[in-house]
């Protein structure tokens, strides 16, 4: 069952129901898959807790989520399993081949060897959803049917191949809102530096924002590992570059102290109206230190001129 189309209680109540209430055909087992429970609606989670709360012999369930579930009457009967991200590089790669398998339109040729697909797109495009995937190969599909369906990738393009992947990117930033790890850090860095930015908006407003928290909860965390062992365990050096830029800020402290802050109180589960207000009051907090750096740096040159 796919939680992200069939997540409303008429599920439970038709198709789950009708699972569990024949036996085995042919094996000894039954096993339901349910995917992306985190979209299943609440009176559908109530109504398939009460089915795990009257189990049924040889009838086993397997709830599958893109992110951490809270805990809840279902978690606490499940055994969880967390499942290590997968780096970008290989969801790019992972992207490359099913563009190369699947046919573009109603011809012979593959997405991948279409020329009416931009190389920018293949290269900078698939870059950019891998990175703004967090790890999830579904996801990283998800981001690439929307891009191929709406044709994000048609832009007038310019013989300048860096101006036609930036316009690429923008076309899918505007679109459907997808925010990368380099997003992240470069939020981060102007917040560091007192500076409201578009991504910061877009975050604040219409983001994903538990995606958005996690990526600056790893930065800050790839920056603390840095600063302790000078090393980043498993990154490469480009990775590295971009952990350095937030570290090397101005006020990076108040950007640890604020991430921390969110995690400490989001332990059971991803506070949006904390995270809101707590990254408001960090941009206020830059804003007013560098301001009063300011002035106390021109009452100083006042002094030595008179």
């Amino acid at each position: 069952i796919d939680g992200g189309v069939g997540g409303k209680i008429d599920t439970v109540r038709d198709t789950v129901t009708k699972f569990i209430s024949t036996p085995p055909m042919r094996d000894r087992k039954k096993i339901l898959i349910i995917e992306e429970f985190q979209e299943w609606s609440k009176d559908a989670v109530n109504a398939m807790l009460k089915i795990l709360e009257s189990p049924k012999k040889n009838i086993h369930f397997i709830f599958t989520a893109m992110k951490d579930m809270p805990a809840s009457g279902i978690k606490s009967r499940c055994q969880t399993f967390k499942f290590k991200p997968a780096n970008f590089q290989d969801i790019m790669l992972y992207l490359k081949s099913q563009m190369e398998n699947i046919k573009y339109k109603d011809t012979n040729i593959s997405l991948w060897d279409t020329t009416d697909i931009p190389k920018e797109f293949k290269l900078y495009g698939l870059k950019y959803i891998a990175d703004s995937a967090d790890g999830s190969y579904r996801a990283a599909i998800q981001y690439l049917e929307q891009c191929i369906d709406s044709e994000i990738y048609k832009v007038n393009l310019t013989p300048d191949e860096s101006k036609n992947s930036e316009l690429i990117i923008n076309n899918m930033k505007q679109n459907f809102g997808f925010s990368s790890s380099e997003d992240i850090t470069n939020m981060l860095v102007d917040i560091s530096n007192g500076n409201v930015t578009e991504t910061l908006f877009n975050s604040l407003t219409t983001g994903d924002y538990e995606k958005d928290f996690r990526l600056g909860y790893k930065i800050i965390s790839d920056c603390v590992c840095y600063k302790a062992f000078r090393k980043i365990p498993g990154e490469n050096q480009w990775l590295t570059n971009q952990t350095l830029r937030v570290l090397n800020t101005k006020h990076f402290d108040y950007l640890q102290e604020t991430f921390e802050t969110i995690m400490n109180m989001s332990s059971s589960y991803f506070n949006k109206n904390l995270y809101i207000i707590e990254m408001c009051k960090l941009v206020q907090k830059c804003k007013e230190i560098d301001s009063d750096t300011k002035i106390l740096s021109e009452r100083r040159t006042v002094r030595r001129v008179w």
